[in-house]
């Protein structure tokens, strides 16, 4: 006799189907882990952009308009070769607007950005440190007048 018999036809597509059952699983994980590793590093990305502007708009700081002292949701500062800079949250998209301009956005819609804050440092050394969560993650960076 030649070929298979019911019984081991059925025992290899039952064998055939646990096998297949585990690559499946294994791809649905590595592409579940690829989409949040994903949405990590936009947060990262996006994070990392906004503390650079930020730094930029600190790095030639003459004074702090607002928060005039404490804390504050949104800044306004004066560089040192006199222009303006505003910074706000509106409708969950940092915001900022150089001198006369009108608001641009820092962060995309990719991301979600929950908190703002300014902490005007009042005592020597004078200074400002901006705080903001994107996406649950906090981004922080501090920086001091120079006299």
């Amino acid at each position: 006799m030649k070929g298979f018999t019911l019984i081991e036809s059925i025992v290899y597509i039952a064998l055939l189907g646990f096998l297949m059952s585990g690559v499946l699983l294994s791809v649905f994980s590595i592409s579940q882990n690829s989409s949040l590793f994903t949405a990590k590093t936009t947060s990262s990305d996006e994070g990392a952009f906004v503390i650079g502007k930020l730094n930029w708009a600190f790095s030639d700081l003459d004074s702090i308009t607002t928060p005039t002292s404490g804390y504050g949701q949104s800044l306004t500062i004066v560089r040192n070769d006199g222009t303006q800079v505003d910074v706000r949250l509106s409708g969950g998209v940092l915001q900022m607007k150089v001198g006369s301009g009108s608001y641009i956005a820092l962060t995309t819609s990719n991301v979600q950005v929950t908190s703002l804050g300014f902490q005007n440092i009042t005592s020597t050394p004078y200074g400002i440190e901006a705080s903001t969560t994107i996406s649950g993650t906090i981004f922080t960076t501090r920086r001091y007048l120079r006299n």
